[in-house]
C-alpha cells in the first residue's frame, strides 16, 4: 500500500486538494493501492480558501513517512504573502526532516513555494502559476523557474519532486506521477474514468493556443477560434470561417489579426502544431501518422510549419 499525505495549509484552495483526492480514489478502482491521509500542522481546525470552510479532525503531520509515500502540497491563497505564518513554517520544517529517498512530492500551483522553502528544489527546475513565477524566482533564486511549463518533474534526485501551474495541470501532474507509482494501465484507466481527453506532457506550455489568444471580447472571432480548435484536422477556407463569424472574409481577416495578433492561417497552423505535439507524445504514432492526424498534408509539410513556431526539430521533440 502507498500512503498519500495531503497537507492542509491556511487558505488551502479546495478544488486543488479535492482533485488530488479524486485521482487516487479513482486509481484504487483500477488496481491502485493508495491510502489518503489529510494532515495539517496541528490538530486545530484549518480554515480553507475563499469558501471559508473549516476542516475538522485532520491528522497531525507524521513524524516520519513510510518508504514510497507521496506528499501532496496544494496551492493556497495565503501564498506568498503570508508564508511567515507559523503553519507554513511548520510544514516547511516538516518537509526538511521527513522527505527521504523514495518519497514523491507533488506541489500544485503555489504549493511550489512551500516545497522551495523546504529546500527541495534548490538547483532544480520548477514551475508554478504564471502570475507567481517571477516571485518564485525572486524568493528562491537557486530554483530554476520554468514559467512556460505546465508540469515539471525535477531531475537528478531519487526523491521525485513534481510542480505544476494550477488546478487542471495539477491533475495532469498527478496522473504522470500515478503512472510512475502504479503503472500505465492504472493511469490510463484513471484518465478515462475522469474523462481526461488530453494529458499535458512535460513539454507543454502553460498558455497553449487554447488560452493564449482568448483575451478579447469579439464573439465572432471566438467562434472561428472554436471551430479551428475543434476541427483542427479539417481544411477550412476563409469563406466558410467568415460565414461562421457572420462577417465578410475581408472583415474577418482584419478583426482576427486585431484581436489575436495572428492571421487566420497562422492561428490554424499554430493549433495544428499544438495538436501534433499531442500525437507525437503518444508512442503509437509515427511522424507521418501524427502529421496527418493533426491536419497536415504530409510529414514534410508538418516539418515545414513546425519550423515556424518551434526552435528544435520534430525529431528532437520526440527524443527529448
Amino acid at each position: 500500500m502507498i500512503h498519500v499525505y495531503g497537507v492542509f495549509l491556511p487558505k488551502t484552495i479546495l478544488t486543488e486538494y479535492a482533485s488530488a483526492i479524486d485521482v487516487f480514489r479513482i486509481a484504487n478502482q483500477f488496481g491502485g493501492d493508495f491510502m489518503w491521509h489529510s494532515v495539517a500542522p496541528a490538530s486545530a481546525h484549518v480554515l480553507t480558501d475563499a469558501a471559508q470552510l473549516v476542516v475538522p479532525k485532520c491528522e497531525v503531520l507524521p513524524e516520519s513517512l513510510p518508504d514510497g509515500s507521496v506528499v501532496v502540497i496544494p496551492g493556497s491563497l495565503a501564498i506568498p504573502l503570508e508564508m511567515n505564518d507559523p503553519a507554513f513554517l511548520s510544514v516547511m520544517d516538516w518537509l526538511k526532516h521527513v522527505i527521504h529517498e523514495g518519497v514523491t512530492v507533488c506541489a500544485i500551483c503555489s504549493g511550489a513555494f512551500v516545497v522551495a522553502g523546504a529546500g527541495l528544489l534548490n538547483g532544480f527546475d520548477a514551475t508554478t502559476h504564471h502570475s507567481l513565477c517571477d516571485r518564485l524566482a525572486q524568493f528562491h533564486p537557486t530554483v530554476r523557474v520554468r514559467p512556460q511549463r505546465a508540469v515539471v518533474r525535477s531531475s537528478g534526485r531519487k526523491t521525485h519532486v513534481w510542480t505544476c501551474a494550477g488546478l487542471s495541470s495539477g491533475i495532469d501532474m498527478l496522473l504522470h506521477a500515478l503512472g510512475e507509482l502504479a503503472g500505465a494501465t492504472v493511469m490510463q484507466n484513471t484518465m478515462r474514468e475522469m474523462v481526461v481527453y488530453f494529458q499535458r506532457s512535460l513539454e507543454d506550455e502553460q498558455m497553449s493556443p487554447w488560452l493564449r489568444t482568448r483575451h478579447h471580447a469579439h464573439a465572432g472571432v471566438h467562434r472561428v477560434q472554436d471551430m479551428l480548435q475543434k476541427e483542427f484536422d479539417q481544411p477550412h477556407d476563409l469563406n466558410s470561417l467568415a460565414s461562421t463569424a457572420c462577417m465578410s472574409p475581408r472583415n474577418l481577416t482584419r478583426l482576427f489579426k486585431q484581436n489575436t495578433g495572428m492571421s487566420v492561417v497562422q492561428y490554424q497552423q499554430w493549433v495544428r502544431v499544438s495538436a501534433l505535439k499531442k500525437f507525437l507524445s503518444n508512442g503509437a504514432y509515427s511522424v507521418e501518422k501524427a502529421s496527418l492526424a493533426a491536419g497536415f498534408g504530409s510529414a514534410r509539410h508538418a516539418r515545414y510549419v513546425w519550423g515556424k513556431f518551434e526552435k528544435g526539430s520534430i525529431a528532437a521533440f520526440r527524443a527529448g
